[in-house]
């Protein structure tokens, strides 16, 4: 059975969101409650940092993409921050890297 830990805290007018497992069909439901809200509530926008999360599948990038139009509609921005090993390869691979903010820690994302 998968697990996701998400955890939440502000840095920098972001709403980081802490992510550690599995990005799967078992656990997505949960992180789509969490993140559902945020475009609406967050100041200058929503980091995700994947630095824990060991696999992530078709539907958690599809996520990520809502979110980032969610996001982009009121001129805040999405921060994937973090992201390794497989989790990186399939960032790179599907080429979202190309059109998300992709930063190795928080420290990096200009406020």
């Amino acid at each position: 059975m998968s697990a996701i830990t998400v955890e939440q805290e502000k840095y920098k007018g972001l709403t980081v969101v802490h992510l550690s497992g599995r990005l799967d069909s078992e656990t997505l439901g949960r992180l789509e409650s969490a993140l559902g809200p945020l475009a609406a509530e967050c100041e200058a926008g929503v980091a995700l940092d994947l630095a824990e999360v060991s696999y992530l599948n078709s539907a958690a990038l599809r996520l990520m993409l809502t979110i980032h139009r969610d996001l982009s509609s009121s001129d805040k921005n999405l921060h994937i921050v973090g992201a390794q090993g497989f989790v990186n390869e399939v960032l790179d691979v599907t080429g979202m890297k190309g059109f998300l903010s992709l930063k190795t820690s928080l420290d990096d994302i200009e406020g």
